[in-house]
């Protein structure tokens, strides 16, 4: 009976002691499951703030561009919109690359359907390596060849010049689709009759036999087509075309060039309007043959329209031209300062030098100039060639 008294006792001091420390016993235990992340929780925060992070993290890895803080990000106020912009942005770049992609399959679905400039731009593409094309040289002849088959003028003009340049390089399937003959000639006719405005340029100065690439390797075997090359520089001129515009004005102005030796003129040359074409050209265009035929105008003058001498004038336009290595510019200023004319202080090393260049470019007229001056032993020329000359 004893035993089961004492027991009991024990009981019941034990359930008092619990119970006095059952408050401490629950915020104990409490405490150790708030160290121990559940679902909801993560050691770097909630759900709300984990998504925060992976969206830092997304931005990172998308944009080397790093975020600007702002002091709204300092207290947490403006986690929620920087999360927002990230998004915001990565959303931009994904339509931008969509678009591009989708414009890319709608450029090779029309070349495909037969569209010409569609087969065109592709081949610029390539040739120049954008919008997601690597460069490729043989792509880029064999669209030009597809596009000329399609009827594409600046292709058919593109194809020429390949022909005349790198005749070598000039092989495509696709040209079987063209019809005559694959040489520089036959495809510059071809671009011509489509309307290509430096095509129809290049014939004209083959009729009249002007030195060209062209002209030298398909030279006229028969009697040059002077009118028609005349009325298709007076087509081209008045759509704009600088080179053709220039041409007909030197050939009212009489001065000798081809085109005045092979087509003169039977009537008087409308000097006052040449004049102004070659100002327009100089001043409008920086057309370097107009500046420099100008600048010999200005130099003297011209009764024939009232034209007074302007030599400060003369002498700029003549500077500017050789600056940019116009061959005549180069010439024509080099050999006043070599002789000091015009009121140019006298230069012969910096006027020998620029008659040099010329002459290295290919200037007959040079050369000549050269020529005449080391044939004299006592010439300033050789000064040129002592050592340390101020050029």
């Amino acid at each position: 009976m004893s035993f089961f008294y004492t027991l009991l006792l024990l009981l019941t001091f034990s359930a008092n002691s619990y119970a006095a420390n059952f408050p401490d016993a629950i915020h104990e235990r409490k405490r150790i499951r708030s160290d121990v992340p559940d679902q909801d929780q993560t050691p770097t925060g909630t759900k709300s703030q984990r998504n925060e992070n992976t969206s830092d993290a997304t931005h990172n890895r998308l944009n080397p561009i790093p975020r600007q803080s702002t002091d709204s990000d300092e207290d947490g106020s403006a986690g929620s919109s920087e999360s927002n912009s990230s998004r915001v942005s990565f959303s931009d770049q994904a339509i931008e690359y969509k678009e591009k992609k989708s414009h890319r399959l709608e450029l090779e679905k029309s070349s495909r359907n037969g569209n010409a400039e569609a087969t065109y731009q592709l081949a610029n593409r390539y040739l120049a390596g954008v919008q997601g094309y690597k460069k490729n040289k043989e792509m880029v002849l064999s669209l030009f060849a597809l596009a000329a088959t399609q009827g594409h003028r600046n292709a058919s003009y593109e194809l020429a010049m390949y022909a005349l340049n790198k005749p070598s390089k000039l092989k495509s399937p696709f040209l079987r689709g063209l019809e005559g003959d694959h040489d520089a000639l036959s495809l510059m006719k071809l671009a011509a009759n489509r309307g290509h405005p430096e095509a129809k340029f290049r014939l004209a100065l083959r009729e009249f036999s002007i030195d060209s690439t062209l002209t030298r390797k398909h030279p006229i075997q028969r009697a040059p087509n002077i009118e028609s090359a005349i009325n298709d520089l007076k087509g081209l001129a008045e759509n704009g075309h600088p080179e053709a515009r220039f041409m007909l004005s030197v050939r009212e102005l009489g001065f000798p060039y081809p085109i005045t030796q092979k087509a003169p003129l039977n009537r008087p040359g409308d000097i006052k309007k040449a004049v102004a074409e070659l100002t327009e050209l100089s001043d409008t265009d920086d057309h370097l043959g107009a500046k420099t035929e100008l600048a010999g105008i200005l130099l003297k003058g011209d009764q024939r329209i009232s034209l007074q001498p302007d030599m400060p004038l003369g002498i700029r336009y003549f500077e500017e031209a050789a600056s940019k290595k116009f061959p005549k510019a180069m010439l024509v200023y080099g050999f006043y300062l070599y002789e000091g004319r015009y009121n140019l202080v006298q230069n012969p090393i910096r006027g020998f030098s620029l008659v040099s260049q010329a002459a290295k470019s290919g200037l007959p007229s040079a050369r000549a100039q050269i020529a005449t001056w080391l044939s004299d032993p006592n010439s300033s020329a050789w000064q040129y060639f002592q050592p340390n000359p101020v050029k």
